[in-house]
């Protein structure tokens, strides 16, 4: 029978376990903004003991909204993978709480976060949902719930047997400004205010449960397997009796009940807990266990020992039948069983004690008897629980062979369509339509680029030359080993744990190893202006590599070894003023540096001269007083009569940002070139009546195509720059000289480097590390998804986080083709031919086997370590951003860098055909 005849299921999105735990150490004047803010917590506690109970409830991560509410009311344990459908709910198919409740005919009502209508499409009566995707607004998910939440408390709507109230504001204030700042003060006090009124308008039949779904990281973020992301608060109140007969949990052999002092459990016992209160089946599939301390009442242990049992039925059932399915082969349900068998053997033994209605009639004897059944029972589910996590995850071997080994296909495939570009001079390109048809997705997104280049590279030249096999031996043996090495240690870093988890100083020294290489190289040099050339910019690529390590974030498992630095303070999401200022600083060293690189080539004309002295410059400086707007928002300096500042920051993206996108790179394609033409006079040259010869010359001929991609280059920066907090600007500008010096150095070592390509990408990882980027859930800076918008926008968010996240990878992977074209002459013949071969030879290098080994290292030892302890907190978050990664990169690649590409040698073919077709 229910004990309660309705529930209130109060959902404080991320309320840490600390927020509404009680500290009496922390002094009233203490600077804390978010200690002993819930009051209205310990009052209840102090003043209604046997009402009121607070636990410390620990999710099982990923610790996404979505999967802690599937977690909430089936029972079950989310996996990692799902923690990509956190941006769209489906239906739940599970039995869960909620479906039990509705198909009793009971009256559900929901309110708030909108996830939960995707979740449950038809089974509340009555729901209103609110958007939940806008870190940015604190307020108006709460200032809904409380709108329908307190008319119905009063009466106002009916009867009804469950209502749930989803408060995102908590979450909110974390994701913006982090834990210990104001607005968590002053959010936590308005949680305080309504919670108070909630205790005093519910009534005796009506169980109150106040939880928050996961924590929060010090930044505010989740998604994690951090402490503080897994613990959440879990409050219990009622005018009733809700603890009849309060008993240590300790005396009921409950296990792993205390840490640290602290009453804890697993977040997944609430299920079973709730549906024994309110009188309705356990879920098909649930894990957890009811909460012991509940239901040891007036009847002693017996109450408790069949709410165990029943518990105990629907979990071997569960698990018999998830066995009988083949899905679980290492699940050791045999022993299990035995535990089982056992605990129901005891239980027959005992029925008859149980016959009996009153704790009187019952003899110390058989208490202790009762007792030690229920243990039994409490073993057998603690033992499923834990087997369950060890094994949850089922992983179907053949699918990764086959996976894995496809990619390793399409990468040799790869490796040998480069080998034969090569030594055909990009003559070859059938087998790019075999890997077309056959080598399945990644095969046809990054094979054909050899047909493309071939097209567009080859069209305009009237000689096929065939190079001489030993045209191609173009490197020493060193320098195959350098570039061996910097690529087997870059994706190597996955067999790891420990490397992954410090890969962004693993990247660190690669590169440093690479600037000290060149130093070497430099002194080897037969010409002085070279050997000054090439230290000039090793020393000058690694004080820039280094610059960039001063810009971090900590993963949880090095937070004792790390200083994060990238926000203003540890436990930050703010924006440093220092970074600020030096987003600034950055913007004329970058332009500098592009400028003086087209000077060099004589190169600063046309289109090129245009962007880089007044539309980049400009859009620059709309990105920078974005970003100080940003941070003075974050700084809680846009409140009064400041506040019309906040939407006049957002328009100001919304219409700058996407004004001088699109004018670059329009302007840009338009006519995408650097050259210009100049009038010279030869004075030994004289016409009749002294008149001296003018003559009409050409500029930029010495780097046509190189100089018009710099520019485009230089566009993609713009737009990349925009959304990068302001450290992260600072370091992707950092990333822009590296690219230019590089190009300018590579362009000195032509036909003697052949490490480049994999510099360049080790360069991109290293820029996705300081620009604020880890493999973890939890680093994913999801604010940047609403830079110019009021709400989410499935087309423009996740386009903006994908500059966001991979915006270094990206410039550093579109740099590539610069390799070949710096300072490449085209005069027809061979020198035609041989840029086609390089472009090709960059394009296949830097994709099919650069980034493609990249991805298959960490798909192919995610699989590997498929069983490790660190499979969902180091191996799945790699493996994923990987991917991730690769396709991005990918298509980046093909569509933006081999079009530029089009765009670029169609503007040079046209202005060369107009040369000639004047006679010249």
């Amino acid at each position: 029978q229910p004990r309660f005849k309705r529930a209130l299921v109060v959902l404080i999105d991320a309320l840490r376990f600390d927020f509404a735990q009680f500290d009496a150490s922390t002094k009233p004047d203490a600077e804390s903004y978010y200690k002993n803010k819930l009051p209205i917590l310990h009052h209840k506690l102090m003043s209604e003991p046997q009402g009121s109970v607070l636990f410390r409830a620990r999710a099982d991560p990923p610790t996404t909204t979505l999967q802690r509410l599937k977690a909430l009311v089936t029972g079950t344990l989310p996996t990692f993978v799902d923690a990509g459908s956190n941006f769209g709910s489906s239906a739940i198919a599970e039995d869960n709480l909620i479906s039990q409740l509705n198909a009793q005919g009971r009256r559900l009502l929901f309110m708030g976060d909108d996830t939960w209508v995707g979740l449950f499409p038809t089974q509340f009566n009555e729901s209103h949902p609110y958007p939940s995707f806008n870190v940015q607004d604190l307020h108006t998910v709460d200032n809904g719930c409380i709108e329908h939440l307190f008319p119905l408390l009063d009466g106002e709507k009916g009867d009804w047997d469950l209502a749930v109230a989803h408060f995102l504001g908590v979450d909110h204030v974390g994701h913006s400004f982090g834990p210990d700042t104001v607005p968590m003060l002053e959010k936590l006090g308005q949680v305080n205010g309504w919670l108070t009124h909630v205790f005093d308008a519910v009534d005796k039949d009506t169980l109150v449960v106040v939880l928050g779904d996961h924590g929060m990281d010090p930044k505010g973020d989740h998604g994690g397997d951090s402490e503080n992301e897994v613990n959440a608060a879990l409050f219990l109140y009622s005018k009733q009796a809700l603890l009849p007969a309060p008993r240590s949990p300790g005396d009921l052999g409950e296990p792993f009940v205390f840490r640290d002092g602290i009453r804890t459990l697993p977040q997944i016992d609430l299920v079973p807990t709730l549906s024994a209160l309110l009188g309705v089946p356990i879920p098909f599939g649930n894990l957890g266990s009811v909460i012991p301390e509940l239901f040891y009442g007036a009847d002693g242990v017996s109450g408790l020992l069949r709410v165990a049992r029943a518990n105990a039925v629907q979990m071997h059932t569960y698990l018999d039948e998830y066995s009988r399915q083949g899905m679980a082969a290492d699940f050791s349900l045999d022993k299990l069983t035995v535990l089982f068998n056992e605990a129901e053997a005891s239980f027959e033994r005992v029925a008859g004690t149980l016959s009996g209605n009153a704790a009187a009639a019952i003899s110390a004897t058989d208490a202790e008897e009762l007792r030690h059944v229920y243990i039994q029972y409490m073993k057998f589910t603690r033992m499923s629980l834990m087997s369950a996590r060890r094994v949850w995850a089922r992983f179907d071997v053949p699918l990764i062979i086959l996976g894995v080994g496809t990619f390793a296909v399409t990468i040799a495939f790869g490796c040998f369509v480069t080998w034969r570009w090569w030594i055909t001079a990009g003559g070859f390109s059938v087998l790019s339509m075999a890997a077309f048809v056959g080598l399945g997705l990644l095969g046809a997104a990054l094979a054909p680029s050899t047909d493309v280049v071939k097209r567009v590279m080859g069209g305009t030249h009237r000689y096929a030359v065939k190079m001489k096999h030993s045209s191609y031996r173009w490197i020493n043996l060193t320098q195959w080993i350098l570039a061996i090495s910097l690529l087997a240690s870059w994706v190597g870093v996955p067999a790891s744990d420990s490397f992954t988890i410090y890969e962004e100083s693993v990247t660190l020294h690669l590169l440093q190893t690479f600037g000290v290489f060149i130093i070497f190289i430099a002194f080897n040099a037969k010409r002085t202006d070279a050997r000054n050339t090439l230290l000039v910019h090793a020393v000058s690529f690694i004080t820039l590599t280094r610059f960039k390590a001063l810009s971090t974030i900590c993963r949880e498992e090095k937070a004792q070894t790390c200083s994060p630095t990238f926000n203003a303070l540890p436990n930050s999401s703010v924006a440093s003023p220092t970074a600020v200022f030096g987003l600034l600083a950055m913007i004329p060293a970058v332009l500098i540096a592009v400028r003086r690189a087209l000077e060099k080539t004589d190169s600063l004309h046309g289109t090129g001269q245009f962007l880089a002295t007044r539309v980049v410059p400009a859009g620059l400086c709309v990105s920078f007083f974005y970003w100080v707007l940003d941070t003075l928002q974050g700084y809680q300096q846009f409140v009064g009569a400041w506040a019309f500042m906040i939407p006049l920051k957002i328009y100001w993206a919304k219409t700058l940002f996407l004004a001088a996108g699109v004018v670059s790179l329009y302007v840009w394609a338009s006519e995408p070139t650097c050259m210009g033409t100049t009038t010279v006079t030869r004075k030994e040259e004289l016409l009749g009546d002294g008149v001296k010869a003018k003559y009409k010359v050409l500029l930029g001929l010495g780097n046509p195509i190189g100089a018009s991609y710099l520019a485009f280059l230089g566009c993609v920066y713009l737009v990349l720059c925009m959304f990068q907090k302001p450290m992260g600007g600072v370091m992707l500008g950092a990333s822009m000289l590296q690219i230019v010096g590089l190009v300018e150095l590579f362009s000195i070592l032509r036909d003697e480097a052949v490490a480049q390509d994999v510099v360049l990408l080790i360069v991109g990882q290293q820029t996705y590390f300081s620009t604020g980027h880890q493999f973890t859930m939890s680093s994913i800076q999801w604010e940047l998804s609403f830079v110019g918008l009021f709400e989410v926008s499935w087309i423009l968010s996740p386009i903006m986080m994908n500059f966001n996240t991979f915006g270094g990878p990206i410039l550093s992977l579109l740099s590539l083709p610069l390799l070949a074209l710096w300072k490449r002459k085209l005069a027809g013949g061979a020198l035609e031919s041989r840029m086609v071969q390089e472009v090709g030879a960059v394009f296949l290098i830097g994709t099919a086997i650069g980034v493609g080994v990249w991805g298959f290292s960490a798909t192919a030892l995610a699989g590997h370590f498929r069983r490790h302890l660190m499979v969902w907190s180091v191996y799945a978050p790699k493996m994923l951003g990987t991917d991730v990664g690769v396709v991005s990169l990918s298509l980046h690649f093909i569509v933006f860098g081999i079009g530029a590409l089009v765009l670029a040698w169609d503007s040079y073919a046209t202005i060369l055909s107009a040369v000639v077709d004047r006679g010249f």
